[in-house]
């Protein structure tokens, strides 16, 4: 990640006036204030302006979760992961093989102690090779994977004004993607970051973290880094979830010092502009299978995820 040169506020002054130049996140030299890959209909007269600056270091996270359930209710005989829900925990996305191919699938409930629906496809997120979604807590954008171009996975963005409305048809990131497989990808500050999956060349490991940001929603990212700090090894990192805040990062992990054949794993760093520390295992909830795909609610209370524990891919969640 590259250090800023200018505090955030005056920074974010900056980029309103400038619109999606380069200011402090590193976009692109050209300035592109147009439509952009993702955000079709920002542009110069329709731009985002910068949001506050992200809450006080968040030093006292605790993770202890209690020993995680399945969700009966979402799983299927076939594969499920990559859970991805709103802020209200009210509505839950995830991939499923259910259908006889990969799709995404969506379910509701009224209230937390409500039953989920029967799961249904997007039919608007099917793009070809659809997988790990990610929903923003206020079910405005969806992130997604996806076949591209040339055959490898992509990221894709679709973004919609309510959330009672369909998703538009998602729009490939052609900033973030590459020819190597690319998926996984979870935004922080509102869009203003995101971190995904890579196997590019560049990284320690086969497969790494890579961050990016710019500017505003609607602006170009700056050219994606490996994350800094105690994230990525010469193992496997994968499907991160990140704080709105950008500062808790809890993702899949294959290496040394896990329990199973990969492990969920979790760090803090004390702002944006810092390396990650040392990476723990999230206590309580890994065993001795693959353990992956986490989502974590906002307040660090709900975790959910999946797993191969029951022999089968599966939906659970753990509390604390």
């Amino acid at each position: 990640m590259h250090a800023r040169t200018l505090p955030r506020p005056l920074a974010c002054a900056l980029a309103v006036s400038l619109g999606c130049g380069r200011v402090d996140f590193g976009v692109r030299a050209d300035g592109a204030a147009a439509a952009v890959d993702g955000d079709p209909a920002a542009g110069a007269d329709a731009r985002d302006t910068c949001q506050p600056a992200p809450p006080p270091p968040r030093s006292d996270v605790v993770m202890n979760f209690s020993q995680p359930v399945p969700l009966l209710l979402l799983n299927s005989a076939q594969a499920d992961d990559d859970p991805s829900l709103t802020a209200d925990r009210l509505t839950v996305w995830f991939q499923s093989n259910r259908g006889g191919r990969a799709d995404v699938y969506t379910s509701t409930r009224p209230t937390l102690a409500a039953d989920w629906t029967t799961p249904v496809a997007v039919a608007e997120l099917g793009i070809a090779g659809a997988n790990t979604p990610k929903v923003s807590p206020d079910g405005l954008r969806m992130a997604v994977a996806g076949t591209g171009p040339g055959g490898e996975s992509d990221l894709f963005l679709s973004v919609r004004p309510d959330s009672t409305v369909a998703w538009p048809a998602p729009t490939r990131l052609a900033d973030l993607s590459s020819t190597a497989i690319d998926t996984g990808m979870a935004e922080f500050l509102g869009g203003y970051g995101a971190v995904f999956y890579s196997d590019r060349a560049g990284g320690p490991g086969g497969g790494d973290l890579w961050i990016a940001e710019r500017s505003g929603p609607g602006c170009a990212f700056g050219p994606p880094a490996p994350v800094a700090g105690d994230v990525n090894t010469a193992s496997g990192e994968a499907n991160p979830w990140i704080s709105y805040d950008g500062l808790v990062l809890v993702w899949q992990s294959d290496r040394s010092g896990g329990v199973g054949a990969s492990d969920l794993w979790w760090s803090t760093r004390a702002s944006i502009t810092t390396p990650f520390g040392p990476a723990s295992l999230v206590p309580g909830v890994n065993a001795d299978a693959v353990d992956d795909d986490p989502w974590l609610s906002e307040d660090l209370r709900t975790l959910v995820f999946a797993s191969v524990r029951s022999s089968n891919l599966e939906l659970y969640q753990a509390t604390r």
